[in-house]
């Protein structure tokens, strides 16, 4: 199963990152390319340092202290919907007054 594993990872890698770099690419402004692509992997670092203090002070709490580990996921649950909606905040409060909503696009 290890075998496997390290198999399907290695095929997602292999043919998301080079999407993920020619997305960045096409973003950035004309003449910053290099710029916006050296800040892209900043929240992957910003997780990394964080992940592990914060998953384990979970995995603490509700494996240990209160012996209920299924509820580490309300918690999990409750990150991710934070995130979500400071990242629809910033995405208000950001924008220019003149500046056109995404359009969305038709598949």
């Amino acid at each position: 199963m290890v075998v496997v594993t390290i198999f399907v990872v290695a095929i997602g890698e292999i043919t998301q990152q080079p999407r993920y770099y020619e997305y960045i690419s096409r973003l950035a402004p004309p003449g910053q390319q290099g710029t916006y692509m050296g800040f892209a992997f900043l929240p992957i670092g910003i997780g990394s340092l964080v992940g592990g203090w914060f998953g384990g002070r979970l995995i603490h709490h509700f494996g240990e202290v209160t012996h209920q580990p299924v509820r580490i996921w309300w918690a999990v649950t409750a990150v991710g919907i934070a995130t979500a909606a400071l990242l629809w905040v910033y995405d208000k409060t950001v924008r220019p007054a003149g500046a056109p909503s995404p359009a969305p696009k038709n598949s």
